[in-house]
């Protein structure tokens, strides 16, 4: 039921759910037994007060979380919850520590390679693996996250961070196209292109970041077919019209305009279309 009510954005009703859950299995199991479902259910209180707003209580059921999915995984180390990890990483990076973001997703990392055939982070050959192509690429992002925050460095400590944002990146592209082919037209190939794209573009290096928006989009408009319209193709062609701008091709740049706002006309036309059919006849 909790998990219905956040999915319709219901947050404080699933909280109230998740909390009796809580509490029914910590009547049940003991309230300080190291039990996988209160971890869950933590996690999941955690996750949805972040979604409400209510940033203290997140951060303390998060912590709670991850204290009891560390002393589940010392006491089981082959059956990590990985999951549990990356969900706690996104609310520590929605609230801007990204210190612990990093270091929870590079935990899932380690775990990953190891029940995949690696022992260490970047230790040995590369393990190709789809949940692992998924965890690099949130960590490219969230390098590139540290890199735009961090304004205050100097330029040496800012190039390092975006560096490894965008080995993480390439990693994971790497990863994905030995999994899925080079040429597929996978939406995820899509996305960590765009990610790439992004990181070029903090670079300065408005050529490649071009190039890669470019194949991003390709894929993209082939795999959503007679859907020209996709959300996911309008972004695009906005990041593609900044970047050209950037780069001084102005003329390219309103190329990309003009079909964005093609696009938007479009989008508004069909949905013009729908509120005249839902209308009475006679209205």
């Amino acid at each position: 039921m909790g998990f219905s009510f956040k999915k319709s954005g219901d947050n404080f009703k699933a909280i109230s759910f998740y909390e009796e859950a809580l509490k029914m299995m910590e009547e049940v199991l003991g309230k300080s037994t190291n039990h996988p479902d209160i971890a869950m259910m933590l996690g999941n209180l955690g996750s949805t007060f972040h979604k409400a707003g209510v940033h203290t209580k997140s951060i303390q059921y998060c912590e709670r979380a991850l204290e009891m999915i560390e002393g589940l995984d010392s006491e089981n180390s082959g059956n990590p919850d990985i999951a549990e990890y990356l969900q706690l990483a996104t609310v520590y990076k929605d609230h801007g520590n990204y210190t612990k973001a990093i270091q929870l997703c590079e935990d899932a990392l380690d775990m990953l390679k190891t029940i995949h055939g690696a022992n260490e982070t970047g230790g040995g050959d590369e393990v190709c693996h789809s949940d692992i192509a998924g965890v690099l690429n949130a960590l490219g992002c969230l390098w590139d996250d540290v890199g735009d925050n961090e304004k205050a460095r100097v330029h040496k400590e800012q190039a390092g961070e975006v560096t490894t944002s965008l080995e993480y990146c390439e990693r994971a592209l790497g990863m994905i196209e030995g999994i899925n082919g080079e040429d597929a037209v996978d939406p995820i190939i899509a996305e960590v292109l765009s990610d790439i794209a992004t990181v070029y573009e903090d670079l300065k290096d408005y050529k490649q970041a071009t190039e890669l928006y470019e194949d991003a989009l390709g894929r993209v408009k082939t795999f959503r077919g007679a859907n020209q319209t996709h959300p996911d193709i309008s972004k695009l062609l906005n990041n593609l019209e900044t970047v050209c701008q950037k780069a001084g091709d102005q003329e390219k740049a309103n190329g990309y305009h003009e079909q964005a706002q093609g696009l938007k006309a479009a989008v508004e036309g069909h949905e013009n279309a729908d509120n005249d059919i839902k209308q009475p006849l006679g209205e």
